[in-house]
């Protein structure tokens, strides 16, 4: 992925070449099953808003919901690895602007595996100038601090996922070295410090999400690290069990970045790359499927995404113009309770 800043980067995005975002995209659109939804996405409702813009843009950012406030964290405003990684942004929905730390940084710049746990956000593996990390570091909102967790992942797990289990943190896939997926599950425990193998993916996958409901974990989507195709399958993982489950089709295109969040006892998944980037909808974990709901307003991919209140924040990102991708200082909520007619806008795909 070749991105390149301009001066106005920050105030207007970061803008990546056209001639090698259309090379990359027909590079993965070949090797695809399905490339757009198989019906219009609804169009966006009155269960979205805007808030106030972030000041920094950023991509591949975390964030977390705390104590009635949104906090932004790591995230590159550049892939070029010399580049100083973003300082943490506060927002409180009561005030008109977002509070800019920006000597609190992370020492991973981009790929970051981000996991809200305990009321802190555990930032694990990533991309720093000396390679990639196979390294744990913790955010503390009450503190304010940015500490070094003092364990050691067995592999790295660049642009991989992870989920909170009730009694520990699950590192999931993701590239273990530049070119290379690793299948690799590993299990933090943050009280002990400890870390220990979990399981294997089903397959080698990198730049997807994943969601912990239920006493399951869902995987949806991603790049398979054996094709390069986008994955239309999602990948059930039972931590009791230790066993795998896949339901190949259950999205409605192959998806690359997307986004998921369990609000209100609902698993959203939402936002992504090329025709994804406008959908939201939810996943029926009885039925294994997903449905349309209203879309977000704009389309983007990449962004950071917080839970607080029940209402799902989607933080900066990139959005699409004409052939370049640039960075969006924009953040838009949802409210899934305000679906006007959430048993119509919620039918399944055909």
């Amino acid at each position: 992925m070749n991105r390149s800043t301009d001066i106005g980067s920050i105030a207007g995005g970061l803008r990546r070449s056209a001639f090698v975002a259309a090379a990359a995209a027909l590079a993965v659109l070949s090797a695809c099953e399905k490339e757009s939804p198989t019906e219009p996405p609804p169009p966006p409702g009155p269960a979205w808003r805007q808030e106030a813009p972030v000041n920094a843009p950023r991509f591949k950012a975390g964030a977390l919901g705390w104590n009635g406030r949104i906090y932004l964290v790591g995230g590159g405003g550049s892939d070029i690895p010399e580049a100083l990684p973003l300082g943490v942004e506060v927002y409180d929905p009561a005030g008109t602007s977002w509070e800019f730390h920006e000597d609190l940084r992370l020492f991973t710049l981009t790929g970051t595996v981000f996991v809200p746990y305990d009321g802190k956000l555990y930032a694990a593996s990533g991309e720093h100038p000396g390679g990639f990390s196979r390294g744990v570091q913790v955010f503390d909102p009450a503190k304010m601090t940015i500490e070094t967790v003092g364990v050691q992942l067995a592999e790295a797990h660049k642009d991989g996922g992870g989920v909170a289990l009730p009694d520990g943190i699950l590192v999931i896939g993701g590239r273990s070295t530049p070119g290379t997926s690793t299948t690799l599950v590993e299990r933090i425990d943050p009280v002990a410090r400890t870390v220990v193998n979990e399981t294997r993916l089903p397959y080698p996958l990198q730049d997807f999400s994943a969601a912990y409901h239920d006493g399951l974990v869902f995987v949806f989507g991603g790049q398979d690290g054996r094709t390069a195709s986008r994955v239309d399958s999602v990948a059930i993982y039972d931590p009791v069990a230790k066993s795998w489950e896949v339901v190949d089709n259950a999205l409605p295109l192959g998806w690359e970045h997307p986004r998921a969040a369990v609000v209100e006892g609902r698993i959203l998944v939402f936002s992504g790359k090329g025709e994804a980037g406008m959908i939201n909808g939810e996943f029926d974990p009885l039925a294994r499927r997903w449905s349309p709901l209203s879309s977000i307003p704009g389309a983007r991919s990449e962004s950071a995404v917080a839970v607080l209140d029940g209402d799902t924040w989607i933080i900066s990102g990139f959005v699409v113009s004409g052939e370049d991708e640039l960075l969006t200082p924009d953040v838009f909520v949802y409210d899934i309770s305000a679906e006007e007619d959430s048993s119509d806008a919620a039918r399944p795909i055909p």
